[in-house]
Order: structure tokens, then sequence, then C-alpha cells
């Protein structure tokens, strides 16, 4: 039930309550459903589904120190040179600041050193985590159809965004988050960079 209840506060299994139609609340099943080996593939993702939003705001529970908050949705820039503020607002704390520390620490591992090498920017700390997720096709995951994605946080010392690419049943063969969801993440934020002169700002 502890494996449970901290999926939950993470907001998976749940909607986010957006202010668009037709949201979808994934896949969570209560414990008393789960078998013998459910925890065990639960933990490396599997029995359960989430939607991007739900993962974005997992995300960024972890980047901002441990507090999950309300998505919103922006539905235009009228200034591109304008720079835009919105009060945020916190669902629930979901942990301390030191394990959300903790854990962003192996995020940048996981560019610097690990899967999602292909995310990594020249002079800037990206954290990040690559998935590949067998699609679940009739009743049974697919041995040949994939779900790829890369999560990435920037910068991982103080961020600021983070950005979830998910790319749908990609060619077979280079199907992995890190060859095909962690490069376009690398590029989104490069833009970023370029466009904000971040790099002129920070160092």
């Amino acid at each position: 039930r502890e494996l449970y209840s901290t999926i939950k506060k993470f907001g998976f299994g749940e909607k986010t309550n957006i202010m668009l139609p037709s949201e979808n609340h994934g896949i969570l099943r209560h414990p008393e459903k789960w078998s013998k080996n459910s925890k065990t593939f639960i933990s490396i993702g599997q029995e359960l589904s989430s939607t991007t939003l739900q993962i974005a705001l997992a995300y960024s529970a972890i980047a901002n120190g441990g507090k999950l908050m309300e998505p919103r949705i922006i539905k235009k820039v009228v200034s591109p040179n304008k720079i835009y503020s919105y009060e945020s607002k916190a669902i629930r704390n979901i942990g301390s600041t030191e394990v959300m520390n903790r854990i962003k620490y192996f995020l940048e591992k996981v560019v610097s050193e690990g899967t999602g090498e292909n995310a990594k920017i020249k002079h800037f700390r990206v954290g990040g985590k690559t998935g590949t997720a067998e699609k679940f096709i009739d009743g049974e995951y697919s041995k040949d159809k994939f779900i790829s994605s890369f999560v990435g946080v920037f910068p991982i010392e103080k961020p600021k965004y983070v950005c979830v690419v998910i790319v749908d049943s990609p060619e077979y063969g280079k199907h992995w988050g890190s060859e095909t969801a962690a490069p376009i993440v690398k590029n989104i934020f490069s833009k970023i960079i370029h466009l904000t002169k971040y790099k002129e700002e920070n160092h």
C-alpha cells in the first residue's frame, strides 16, 4: 500500500481537472486488485497507464522541491517579447526537498552518463529520464510496437522548465527513448537557451 499511496500522491490514477474536455485519469488499480507480482511490474511501469500531463506534473513536483502543482492552459501569447507571470497553486506536498534533490541528482546522472546522453547540452546541466514502453495491444504487450519518451528538466540545479516528449510507434530498432525522444528535448531546450539569451544571462 505504500507504493500505491506514493503513486497517488504524484497524481497518477486521477484527473488533473484541467479545463479541457475528455481528460483521462489513467489506470492505477487499488492494491486489493493487485497480484503477487504487481508490485514488481508497477515499479517498472507496467500494469498502469498515465497521461502526458500527469507525467509532466509529477516531474514538475520533483523539480520544484516536492509540490504537486495545479496545471493551467495558456490560450495565447499576445507578445512574444513580453515575460508573462502567473500565480501558481499547489495541490499538495508529496515529499521533502531533500528527497526531491536526491532524485534530481539521479536525473542528472541519467543525462551525464546514462541512457539520456543524447539530451546533453554543452556547458549546461540537464536532468531527465528515458522511457521505452511496450504498447498494450489486444490484451497483451507488443514485441515490436512501443511508446518512446523522454522527460527533461532544465537547468537541473535550479529548474525552470520541464519538457515531456512522447513518440508513438517509432521505427523498430530505433524505438528507444534515448534515440527518439531525448534528441527532441535537447533541441527544444537549445532553442529556449537561444531565444531567451539564457546563456548570456546565466554564465
